[in-house]
């Protein structure tokens, strides 16, 4: 569930997430936020591949945007309707790479 807080701190309301009814693997918790235009997302791996949803805020249902390129990403981030993250090249010394994909 997500809670939510006005400016100052005060407890406002929560919101259930239906993440049960994901069969994209498990969920990663985490909940990442565009900046730009305040639409949230989350996340679901399953053998290595990261799934990205939005979460509609008034109901808590969950729609699937997209599945990243690279198996087990890292950092992922969101904004202005990109998702950024690094991934490893295998075999490289210098293997985290910076990837950016649009949805």
């Amino acid at each position: 569930q997500m809670e939510f807080y006005d400016s100052i701190g005060n407890y406002s309301y929560k919101l259930a997430l239906r993440v049960d009814k994901i069969s994209d693997g498990r969920w990663t918790d985490d909940i990442l936020v565009d900046a730009t235009d305040g639409r949230v997302y989350t996340t679901f791996l399953r053998n290595g591949i990261c799934s990205l949803y939005s979460i509609d805020l008034n109901s808590g249902n969950l729609k699937k945007r997209l599945s990243l390129e690279h198996s087990y990403p890292q950092k992922v981030q969101i904004y202005n309707g990109w998702v950024y993250y690094l991934y490893n090249v295998p075999g490289d010394a210098d293997n985290k790479m910076l990837f950016r994909q649009k949805f």
